[in-house]
């Protein structure tokens, strides 16, 4: 045995029986009759980031982590990670269910992220006993009171000082009747659901399935007390420039996406376009067809759209031999003209050249990156508005880089994507993925919540660490559970 569990075992078994009031209790409890083991609730999110819809269409390929205690580069990440209820007694999350990430609060807070922080590293642990171990916490159960199997099998994701903390933990267990029938008719309901969670969760004869029963409702969840309406797939930001959002798949399993937004540096020529973008080991850069103005690509009916046609293309990554041109590829659409496309009543300027079709996007390319480019430009002008809004600064040159990154995103992607479709390198296919995060950057900065541009836009990467275990899965319907994440892959 070893001392860590001696420890445990020492504890759990001098504390001795429990004399637990035949009219279970939990302990403590909110304005809402829960435990106050957690109290995060949707109240506790930051608003939801609208602009970070326009992320996608071109989702890029999610980034690997380099470690289950997420050390996050640059970049977007998708993962489907273990998560816990912490809502017992609500209903079970459904596809579609709006959901906001919020700090993790409440009387326990400290010690169910240690034990979800712990998790990762002891997927030999159940995670059906990790939840039940929670279960017991928001109910109040005391170490005195579980099985001692139990707790070595739950040892490895357990403090000594959780251990003491929630051994301590004993509540309203020697009420009296007298006491017991003064309380309100809510308070009492609530404290018979957790006293009877507790009773179940630390029974070494109750099957888990039952102590589930008890815990998740299942079925259409009418509208709690104070909900508010969350769309599926909302994002949050969650400090240190991080972004993420969850899609709930029951309470065991949550899909976590999130976005790290990559600090750039933009070089730009006489006519406004961008001829150099660093950001960390990336670097582009670009020439175009030169002429006074922009080439039109025709479409039917009189339209025509302007765009630059890239000339060459001049690509470095991150590795020693990462170093390559493309020539006669790509194109971009002017930022200036995003709004005020040529149309059927529009005259295209005399000295603008027709593009040879052999090169040419096709019209309805075009069209598409114009139509894009009005989503992308309103998303970044509501935030400006807000900032306004509330008598904070405008960075003037984050508002112009916001703009002018999507479209040479848009370039690059077209370059190295879809007119070269043969078998590229990595590093030269992760380009315009680079742009798009350096794109999600500066409305970063624009909405305060990044460093001003420039900064950091050279050398080697430098990876945050994200505790998943600080961070709660909160729903917009508060009848849904709120969900405890961790590292540990689904």
């Amino acid at each position: 045995m070893t001392p860590r569990l001696a420890v445990l075992l020492a504890l759990l078994l001098a504390a001795g029986p429990s004399c637990a009031h035949k009219a279970p209790n939990a302990g403590s409890w909110n304005g809402l009759n829960e435990s106050t083991a957690v109290t995060t609730n949707i109240h506790d999110a930051p608003p939801e980031v609208h602009w970070l819809q326009e992320y996608t269409p071109e989702v890029p390929p999610p980034r690997s982590i380099s470690s289950l205690n997420g050390q996050l580069l640059p970049g977007y990440y998708a993962l489907t990670l273990q998560s816990y209820c912490l809502h017992a007694g609500t209903y079970a999350p459904t596809a579609g269910d709006g959901y906001l990430i919020a700090p993790l609060a409440g009387a326990k807070a400290e010690e169910i992220s240690g034990i979800l922080k712990r998790s990762a590293d002891h997927p030999e642990v159940p995670q059906h006993d990790i939840q039940r171990l929670i279960w017991g916490i928001e109910a109040g159960a005391g170490f005195d009171e579980y099985d001692p199997a139990f707790i070595v099998r739950v040892s490895p994701v357990l403090s000594q000082q959780d251990v003491a903390s929630v051994g301590m933990n004993t509540g309203m267990r020697h009420v009296s009747d007298a006491v017991w029938r003064l309380l309100p008719s809510p308070l009492r309901d609530a404290a018979s659901l957790y006293g009877e969670l507790r009773a179940k969760v630390t029974s070494a004869t109750t099957a888990y399935e039952e102590v589930e029963r008890l815990a998740v409702l299942v079925g259409a969840a009418p509208p709690g007390p104070g909900s508010r309406d969350v769309p599926a797939g909302a994002w949050s930001y969650v400090g240190d420039g991080l972004y993420m959002r969850a899609f709930p798949r029951g309470y065991p399993t949550t899909a976590v996406e999130i976005v790290r937004p990559a600090p750039y540096a933009l070089v730009r020529d006489g006519k406004g376009r961008v001829v150099s973008f660093q950001s960390g080991p990336f670097r582009a850069d670009t020439t175009y067809e030169d002429g006074p103005k922009p080439s039109l690509v025709r479409g039917g009916g009189g339209h025509a759209l302007p765009v630059w046609m890239l000339k060459s293309i001049h690509l470095r990554g991150p590795g020693a031999g990462d170093d390559t041109t493309l020539t006669g590829v790509g194109w971009v659409i002017p930022a200036d003209q995003a709004n005020e496309p040529f149309g059927p009543g529009g005259a295209p300027p005399p000295a603008a050249p027709i593009v040879a079709m052999l090169r040419a996007p096709s019209f309805e390319e075009v069209q598409e990156a114009y139509d894009r480019a009005r989503r992308v430009r309103a998303a970044v002008r509501l935030v400006e508005d807000q900032r306004r809004a509330s008598n904070q600064p405008v960075n003037a040159q984050a508002l112009a880089d916001a703009v002018d990154l999507d479209h040479f995103m848009r370039g690059l992607f077209s370059a190295v994507v879809r007119v070269t479709p043969q078998p590229r390198s990595e590093w030269v296919r992760d380009h315009p993925v680079r742009v798009k995060n350096a794109w999600a950057y500066a409305v970063c900065v624009l909405a305060g919540e990044c460093g001003i541009p420039g900064a950091q836009a050279g050398g080697p990467d430098v990876a945050v660490d994200l505790d998943l275990s600080t961070h709660v899965a909160v729903p917009g319907n508060t009848s849904r559970q709120r969900l405890g994440l961790s590292w540990r892959r689904k």
